[in-house]
C-alpha cells in the first residue's frame, strides 16, 4: 500500500533524496558507457536528470556539465507543455535539439522520458549529450545563421510506446558525416533515459510512494531554504564587472550587474557587445546556465541543484546583445563565450566576497572539431569527425593553486591522445603542462611575472624609476608629506623635486593637478600616507590617473598597503598598471617585518620594466633575504593575523590619544602621528618618552615639527608610552 505524504518522516525523505542522486547518477553512467562517440564517451560531455510530474528537477547527476544541467531544467518545462501529459503512454521519449529550448547549439540533444505509477505519469527523465556531427558547416563559427550549422530538430517524438521513429532517425543519419556515431549515441541517450525510468519505478516501490509529490515538496523546499540562507550571508548590494574579449569583427564587452538581495541574486548583462556575424552568439538560456552554476559554486554550494536551489538566482539581458541572442544568429560555438560567463559574474561577487572568490582561468575548454575533406569521401577513402577536446587551467583559488589542465567551468574531460589517435588518421605530437602558465603569486594564477621587478627594498626601485625616466630640466611632483627618499633620489639626477600641498594631512588630487607643469614626468604618490597615515580611496588614485597626459608616469608606493587591503581593493590599483603608465611599489618591511632583509617589489608595465631592470643592481637582494621573503609571503594567514592585531591596538591607542586632547588622523598604517599644541610640547613628549627608554620619531625633517610619529607595538608597550603622555598632558 502507498505511503502519503503525513507518513514520510523528514528522515526518511532524506533517505529517499539521496537514493534518488543514486538513481539519477547510475543514469548519467549509463550514457557514458552505451556512447560512441568519444566526446561523451570519454569526455563526459552529458547531463543527467529527474523530475517531477509538474516537470520541476528533483535531482541532477554530479557526472555532466552544467551547460546542459541547469538549460536541461527549462527544456523539460518546454517539451511538458508542448506534449500534453495525458496523452504520454509508457515507452515515449521525446527530444529536440533546438538551441533555445535545449542548450544553446545543434549538436546539444535533449531526451525526456514520462515516468508511470499506476497508470499516471508520476515524473520524467531528462538527459543530454553532445553529437559529433550534423551536417551543414558543423561545429566552428563560420556559419552566418542558424539554418548553416546543420540540422535542426523542433520538439517531436523520437519513440513511441518503446518503438523508435524511424523516419526521424533516417533523417539524422541522412544529415551526418558520421551517421553510425549519430545513432549510438542517440540509442544512449534513449538507454539513459530508460534506465532512469526503471531505477525511479523500484525505488518508489521500495518506499512505497504513489508520487514524488511530498518527496518533491521537501527537496525543493529544503534546497531553497538553505540557499536563501546562504544568499543572505553574502552583503547586500549591486556589483558591476566587465571583460574585455577580442571577438571577431570588433572587440566584445561583456558586462554584468550582479544585484544581491535577501531573497535571491539577479544578473543582468545590460551593456554586453551585440551579436557577431560568425558564431559564437549565446542564448541566453546557455548563458544563464553558466551564470548560476558560477554562484552556486559560491554560494551554497554543498546543497545539491534542483528546482529550489536555482530559483533564487535570476538572469536577464537585452534581446540581441551576444549574451542574449535571438534566432537565426549563428551559435555553433556559443561555449566560446558562454564558459567566459562564471569569470564574468564571479568579478561581480568578487567584490563582496573577496577572500572566497578565484581568479580567472582558462575558461572556455578548447575543442577542435576535425573531419575529412569532401574528395576523401568521394574517393572512397575514410572519412571521420571528430572533437578531441583540451583544457587550459583554472585561475588560483582563494586558498590553493589553480588545477592544471581542468576544465572550469564546463567540466568536460580532456580528450585522451590514444583514443583521439584510433578513432581518426590523426597523430598528436605533443602533449604536456607548459611550466609556469599558471603566473606568480602566493597561489599559481596570480600576477603576470613578466611585469614584476625585486628590490632591495622598493626604495631601490624607486631610486631607480626616476634615474630611469628623470633627468635635470625634470620635475617630479610629489606631496607635502611623502617617503622623504623621492626627493633625494630626485636631486641625485638634478632634477626639481616639488610638492603638491596636502589638505588636512591628507593627499589631494585636485592639488596635485592643479601643480602639474609641462616639464613634470613623474608624479610620486604613497597611499596610505607616509609619515601621516592616512588614506584617499582607489577612485580617487584612478581619477588621478586619468587627469595625468600618458607621458607622466604615476608612482604609487605602497609601502603600508596591506593594512588597507580591507578598504582599497588592491586589484582595482594593480589594474592600473595595464595602461602602460603606472608603477605600484610595495615592501616586504611593514606587514610582513622584514625591514632588516631589504625585500621590496614592484608592478610594473612592460617597457618600464625594461628600463628600470638595466639599473638595478643584479646582486640586491641575498639568497637568504630572498628565503625569508618568500616563506612571508606564503604565510598571507600570519601576515593577515599580524596586520588585524596591530591594527587593533593601534586604534585603542589613537583612541586613548584623543581622549587626552592630542590630535591623531586616522591611521591605515602600523603608525599613527601625533599632533601636539607647539612644537615645544612635542620635544617635551619626545624627551620624558627617551627617559622611560621608548622612543617615537620626531617628524621635523618633514615639516611636522609639532608631531611624533609611534610605531605600534605591543599593548604592554603602547599603555607604557600612554603612561607617558598622561603624565605630560595639561
Amino acid at each position: 500500500m502507498d505511503s502519503h505524504s503525513s507518513d514520510l518522516s523528514p528522515a526518511r525523505l532524506q533517505v529517499m533524496w539521496n537514493r534518488l542522486l543514486a538513481v539519477v547518477e547510475e543514469q548519467g553512467q549509463t550514457l557514458i558507457r552505451a556512447a560512441f562517440s568519444p566526446i561523451v564517451r570519454e569526455c563526459g560531455d552529458i547531463s543527467a536528470g529527474i523530475f517531477d510530474a509538474e516537470g520541476r528537477m528533483l535531482a541532477q547527476a554530479v557526472t555532466g556539465t552544467p551547460g546542459h544541467i541547469n538549460t536541461m531544467a527549462e527544456a523539460v518545462l518546454h517539451l511538458r507543455e508542448r506534449f500534453p501529459v495525458e496523452t504520454m503512454k509508457p515507452g515515449d521519449i521525446f527530444m529536440t535539439n533546438d538551441p533555445w529550448l535545449a542548450s544553446g547549439h545543434l549538436n546539444d540533444f535533449l531526451l525526456m522520458m514520462p515516468a508511470f505509477k499506476g497508470g499516471k505519469v508520476v515524473g520524467f527523465t531528462a538527459c543530454t549529450s553532445h553529437l559529433v556531427d550534423l551536417g551543414g558547416l558543423g561545429m566552428g563559427p563560420e556559419g552566418s545563421d542558424i539554418y548553416d550549422e546543420g540540422l535542426l530538430i523542433p520538439p517531436c517524438k523520437l519513440v513511441e510506446a518503446g518503438t523508435p521513429n524511424a523516419p526521424l532517425m533516417d533523417i539524422i543519419r541522412a544529415n551526418s558525416r558520421e551517421p553510425i556515431a549519430n545513432e549510438g549515441d542517440i540509442y544512449a541517450l534513449i538507454a539513459c533515459c530508460e534506465a532512469g525510468v526503471t531505477r525511479l519505478a523500484a525505488m518508489m516501490e521500495e518506499f512505497r510512494i504513489g508520487d514524488l509529490d511530498a518527496l518533491g515538496a521537501y527537496i525543493i523546499g529544503t534546497s531553497r531554504r538553505g540557499t536563501l540562507e546562504a544568499i543572505a550571508e553574502v552583503p547586500e548590494g549591486v556589483y558591476r564587472n566587465v571583460l574585455k574579449m577580442d571577438g571577431y569583427e570588433n572587440a566584445l564587452e561583456l558586462h554584468a550587474a550582479l544585484t544581491v538581495t535577501k531573497t535571491g541574486m539577479h544578473v543582468d548583462f545590460t551593456g554586453t557587445s551585440g551579436c557577431s556575424r560568425k558564431g559564437i552568439n549565446v542564448p541566453l538560456n546557455y548563458a544563464t546556465a553558466y551564470t548560476v552554476f558560477a554562484l552556486r559554486c559560491i554560494v551554497g554550494p554543498d546543497i545539491p541543484n534542483n528546482t529550489g536551489s536555482l530559483e533564487p538566482f535570476t538572469v536577464d539581458g537585452p534581446k540581441g546583445c551576444i549574451l542574449n541572442a535571438q534566432r537565426p544568429v549563428p551559435v555553433a560555438m556559443r561555449h566560446t563565450l558562454g564558459q567566459v560567463t562564471p569569470d564574468l559574474v564571479l568579478g561581480c561577487l568578487h567584490q563582496a566576497l573577496p577572500d572566497q572568490v578565484p581568479a580567472e582561468g582558462a575558461s572556455c575548454m578548447f575543442d577542435l572539431p576535425m573531419r575529412h575533406a569532401p574528395e576523401v569521401a568521394c574517393d572512397g577513402g575514410r572519412t571521420f569527425a571528430i572533437e578531441p577536446v583540451h583544457n587550459g587551467g583554472t585561475g588560483a583559488r582563494p586558498h590553493a593553486d589553480g588545477l592544471s589542465a581542468t576544465a572550469y567551468p564546463s567540466g568536460v574531460y580532456g580528450s585522451q591522445l590514444e583514443i583521439t589517435e584510433a578513432v581518426a588518421p590523426v597523430i598528436m605530437w605533443r602533449r604536456e603542462l607548459r611550466p609556469d602558465s599558471g603566473g606568480a603569486g602566493k597561489f599559481r594564477g596570480g600576477l603576470d611575472p613578466a611585469k614584476v621587478l625585486c628590490g632591495a627594498g622598493s626604495m631601490e626601485l624607486i631610486g631607480c624609476l626616476i634615474r630611469a625616466f628623470a633627468g635635470p630640466g625634470d620635475r617630479v611632483l610629489g606631496i607635502d608629506y611623502g617617503y622623504a627618499f623621492a626627493a633625494s633620489a630626485t636631486a641625485q639626477v638634478q632634477a626639481d623635486y616639488l610638492k603638491a600641498r596636502e589638505r588636512a594631512l591628507t593627499v589631494s588630487v585636485d592639488n596635485i593637478l592643479a601643480a602639474r607643469t609641462p616639464e613634470t614626468r613623474i608624479v610620486f604618490v604613497c597611499n596610505p600616507g607616509n609619515p601621516t597615515g592616512t588614506l584617499i580611496p582607489n577612485s580617487e588614485l584612478l581619477g588621478l590617473r586619468a587627469g595625468l597626459p600618458a607621458d607622466v608616469l604615476l608612482v604609487v608606493d605602497q609601502a603600508y598597503a596591506e593594512f588597507a587591503d580591507a578598504e582599497n581593493d588592491p586589484g582595482e590599483v594593480f589594474a592600473l598598471v595595464e595602461g602602460g603608465d603606472t608603477v605600484v611599489t610595495r615592501t616586504l618591511s611593514k606587514a610582513y617585518g622584514l625591514a632588516g632583509a631589504r625585500a621590496g617589489w614592484g608592478y610594473f608595465p612592460p617597457g618600464i620594466a625594461g628600463e628600470v631592470r638595466k639599473l638595478l643592481n643584479p646582486n640586491n637582494i641575498s639568497i637568504p633575504s630572498q628565503a625569508m621573503a618568500a616563506a612571508a609571503m606564503r604565510d598571507q594567514t600570519h601576515m593577515r593575523d599580524a596586520v588585524a592585531r596591530t591594527a587593533a591596538i593601534r586604534n585603542r591607542f589613537a583612541a586613548a590619544c584623543r581622549a587626552l586632547g592630542l590630535a591623531v588622523p586616522q591611521s591605515h598604517t602600523n603608525f599613527v602621528l601625533i599632533r601636539f599644541a607647539s612644537p615645544g610640547e612635542a620635544r617635551t613628549a619626545d624627551a620624558a618618552l627617551r627617559a622611560e627608554k621608548l622612543l617615537m620619531r620626531g617628524m621635523g625633517g618633514y615639516g611636522l615639527s609639532d608631531c611624533l610619529r609611534a610605531t605600534i607595538c605591543s599593548q604592554k608597550v603602547m599603555e607604557r608610552a600612554l603612561a607617558v603622555l598622561k603624565g605630560i598632558t595639561p
